[in-house]
């Protein structure tokens, strides 16, 4: 069963749009809620989680496809600094924001060695993870769970856990 929704959320002076999806996991019987936000990725996570009054937390982060230059969001979800090495990563953002336990589902784009592994290796076993060893990034246990479908590589689901 899946139910959907889109809706404006207004949070500041910026107008993020939100779809809702809600699924019912057939299993656990368990309602599932996603919510994606279109836009400025970066614009959207600094106004969902990172105002001082903010309490919200991901439980699941996802990123993948993504590039340097004109054909990418030149946005490093997933390092600590840029192209140039510059202090301008989000990854600590990420973690800091991640619920414990969370999850991070990528393929290393735009990320620390750690999570590039198998970047671009579209002949990678379809359990790539279990290759893997956990590692540890500004105070969480980074735990290779899962391997999803393959896009432009791998895509690696990392159980994150801070210590």
């Amino acid at each position: 069963m899946e139910n959907e929704s889109t809706n404006d959320l207004v949070i500041g002076d910026s107008k993020l749009v939100v779809k809702n999806r809600c699924f019912r996991h057939p299993h656990f019987n368990h309602m599932i809620h996603l919510n994606f936000v279109t836009g400025d990725g970066e614009c959207a996570f600094a106004e969902l989680y990172c105002g001082d009054d903010v309490q919200r937390e991901l439980s699941v982060f996802f990123h993948r496809g993504d590039s340097q230059g004109e054909s990418g969001s030149n946005v490093f979800w997933l390092h600590d600094t840029d192209a140039d090495g510059m202090p301008r990563g989000n990854l600590r953002s990420v973690l800091s924001k991640l619920s414990s336990p969370g999850f991070i589902c990528t393929d290393g784009s735009n990320a620390i060695n750690a999570f590039r592994v198998h970047f671009d290796q579209l002949d990678a076993p379809p359990d790539t993870h279990a290759g893997l060893a956990p590692f540890v990034c500004h105070g969480s246990v980074l735990s290779p769970i899962g391997t999803l479908d393959i896009k432009y590589g791998p895509t690696v689901v990392y159980q994150a856990i801070r210590r």
